[in-house]
This record gives structure tokens, sequence and C-alpha cells, in this order.
């Protein structure tokens, strides 16, 4: 596409490249739901876990790069191209550095002035190799499993066994997946998953969808087109992990470019099984909760896929929007079409009705909470507000529905939002959890 405006969009592409943000990378703001008793956050979690190092797992349809000397470095093996074929891997992260232990970690992560800050580091990086499911298909009358040797299967079957072993081993049997959006490196994507991993008690299996974002402020265009490209891939993960892991819920978070992947695999996935009813959909692709987060898509498009009852397919689907986003205002200016992230006022008064009323669809409006927690240009507050942050994680580690977490529903706009007392409320909340677990 032109872009004829040059004085305008330098400016907006600046936004996006200060949304994206840069320099060292630390834990993100402690979610108000957990500012206080470290041990009582963390009272869950599994003794072998205490410690500051996380594996994420890590499936990517980006190409690897081909020079050896790069194998199994998660910081230039994989490239910003895209394959025609799905690769797993296993990441190591480590918080706080080389000296800091698992009380000192759980401190700085539940203290709202920290001492100091850890730092998020990628350590390492086993990659298991190319998932079956995505090669090509024979167009024959064999199954497709069947279509393929024993030795191209072997990487999915080890890549599933890691992830039994691991919800074999904690508490929580549910994955969590960041799907994440326009111009991201491999290892940031990476560094977010371990970061709601940690907060969500280091349960579970924790896992990045990289797709092949360009890391190229000028490339956004190009990222649009990647995410669209990854739409079938993302598809097979989930019914992947739906198939072949024990997995009782499959959590998933997708922010701005990231999102319309999450949104259109998973009304694929409910058009394909359009003959089960909404408890054989749930028993068949076992996805829990849903985070949409300054979704990046039309508003239009969302609207169509929400007719076709793509909700249907998850506990509950939750699209944060604010009409501060300005990474979000570029994006219509490109597109000239009302982006869902920001589209309050686009909105119809009837959808917003429907959409209040309805139970597996809650639409959230941050703007209470960007007022107490001001962040760049507004639109990765999933991961720098604490008030928004604090909520996800208390809808994905609870599954609670908004009013349960101390969400308001005005009736002047029928929206959820955050009440001004939200820290008092979510923390008193968090804490009767914490004591009834």
């Amino acid at each position: 596409m032109l872009i004829r405006n040059m004085p305008v969009v330098v400016p907006m592409l600046l936004v996006a490249l200060i949304a994206s943000g840069c320099g060292t990378y630390r834990l993100m703001p402690t979610p108000v739901a957990f500012v206080g008793d470290p041990e009582e956050t963390f009272a869950n979690v599994d003794p072998a876990d205490r410690n500051t190092t996380f594996e994420v797992f890590v499936v990517t349809n980006r190409k690897p790069s081909d020079n050896p000397r790069y194998h199994n470095n998660p910081l230039v093996y994989y490239t910003n191209t895209v394959d025609d074929r799905l690769r797993a891997a296993i990441v190591t992260i480590r918080m706080g550095g080389d000296r800091m232990h698992w009380a000192e970690l759980i401190e700085q992560a539940t203290s709202f002035n920290r001492s100091h800050n850890p730092p998020v580091e990628v350590t390492g990086m086993r990659e298991i190799g190319e998932l079956w499911m995505s090669l090509p298909q024979p167009f024959d009358d064999r199954t497709p499993e069947s279509a393929f040797t024993a030795e191209q299967r072997a990487p999915a079957q080890e890549f599933a066994r890691r992830i039994n072993e691991r919800l074999a081993a904690v508490e929580s049997n549910d994955i969590f997946i960041f799907v994440h959006g326009f111009k991201t490196k491999f290892e940031n994507n990476v560094r977010v998953a371990a970061e709601f991993g940690l907060y969500l008690n280091k349960g579970g299996v924790h896992m990045a969808f990289a797709w092949p974002s360009k890391d190229d402020l000028f490339a956004y265009e190009k990222d649009k087109m990647m995410a669209v490209a990854s739409i079938r891939d993302f598809r097979l993960l989930l019914t992947f992990l739906a198939q072949q892991t024990d997995a009782r819920r499959i959590h998933i978070l997708g922010h701005s470019a990231g999102a319309p992947i999450v949104v259109q695999a998973l009304s694929d996935l409910r058009l394909l099984h359009n003959d089960l009813d909404r408890a054989a959909l749930m028993e068949t692709c076992r996805i829990g909760q849903v985070i949409l987060v300054a979704p990046d898509m039309d508003l239009h498009r969302f609207q169509d896929d929400v007719a076709d009852r793509f909700p249907d397919i998850a506990q509950q689907t939750n699209v944060y929007m604010s009409t501060r986003d300005e990474a979000l205002s570029f994006s219509k200016m490109i597109y000239g079409l009302a982006r869902l992230g920001s589209a309050i006022k686009a909105i119809s008064p009837q959808d917003l009705v429907r959409w209040a009323t309805y139970d597996r669809g809650p639409v959230i409006d941050v703007a209470v909470a960007q007022e107490h927690h001001k962040s760049g240009v507004h639109h990765s507050y999933f991961h720098t507000n604490a008030w928004v942050n604090a909520d996800i994680i208390m809808a994905v580690r609870y599954g609670l529905k908004p009013g349960d977490r101390g969400l308001v529903l005005p009736t002047d706009n029928h929206m959820w939002g955050f009440p001004e007392d939200y820290p008092q409320r979510v923390r008193a909340i968090a804490r009767q959890l914490s004591v009834g677990n």
C-alpha cells in the first residue's frame, strides 16, 4: 500500500516504536491484586518450582537460520521470515540474574516500589523439531498422521510428551499461550510468557506462539500479512494440543496484531465443529479463557465472528478496549476502518447491550486503569498497567467473570470497567481465594 501523507504517518510510526518498548528487559509491574505478602501470593507454587528459572514451550512458523553457529541460540536462530511448517522448542528463562534466589524474586514480584527490578533473561533453548501436522498433506485416502513416517512424527510426539510430563508434575494442568503483536522480537515474546507464568503460580505449561513479525518499524503492513498467514498454523497448534496432550484447558492471550490470529483460528475451529453443541465443543477443543487485548482487527469482522458464535468455543472471551490507544489510531488511519481495540465509540448501543449481557464475551474498558497508571501510548497495557495485568491474571488463574474479579458494569455504557477502588477490591478477592486454596 502506498502511504501518501508521510508528515502525518512518520509521527504515528514513532508512536508504534514507543509502544514496542526497548532497553533492558525487566519484570513487568506488580499486578495490584498481588501487592503484599509474597508467601501468601505464591503459596501454591510446587516446592520443585521455587526457583528463578522457567521453561517456556515455543511453537513458531519462523524460518530457522541456515547458519550452523546460530543453532539453538534463541537470540538469532529464528528469523523474521515465514516458514511453511511449524517448529517446536523449549526456551529457558531466568529472572533476577544469577544471584537472585526465589525468596528475593517473589519479594520483588509482590512489591509496589521495588528495590531491585529483576531482569528477565533468555538463557538457553533446545529445538525439538518440525511438527508433522504442518507438513504438506498428501492428496490420497490416508489419514493425515499415517501419511508420515515414524521419524517425521517423532518431534511432535516428544513435544507432547514433554508437555504432559510438565502437566503431571504440577498442580495445574492447564496450558497458557501468549500470541504477540506487531514489531516484536522472538525472545521478548518468550519473556512475556514467562512473566505471566510467574504470576500464574508457575503452574501448568506456559507457551509462546511466535509468528514471524518483522521487527521493523516500517513493516507494519507486512506484519499484518504475516499474521494472516499464521492463522492456519495456530489452528493446527490448538488442535494438536487438544488431541495429543493431557491439558484440562488451553488459555490464550492475544495482543494487538496477534489477536486476529486467535479470533480467526477459533472461528475456523468453531465452524469446522459446527455439528457439536457447546458442551461437546468444549470437551473437544478444551479452550478456556481467551484474552484479546488492544486487538488490531476490523470491528465488523469481529462482529461477523461473534454472529457465527465463535465465543461458544471458549469458557470466556474477554475483549479489552481503549479510546486512548494511539497505535490503533495509526492502524485505523492505514485501513480506514474502526479497530476492535479502540472501537468503543464505534459500537452501536444495541451491540453494547448485547455484548454486556453475553455471558461468554465481556467487553472491558480500561480508561480508569489508564488514568491511574499512565504508560507510553497505551497499547501494551496488558503488560505495563498494574490494574489490567491483574485482571487478566485473575481471569486466567481463577476463571472468574468480570463482576467476580472486581470490575463493575455501569448502566450508562453497558461496558465493564475498573472502579476507582479497584486495587482494594481485587486484593480482597485475591486474598480470599488464596486462603480458600
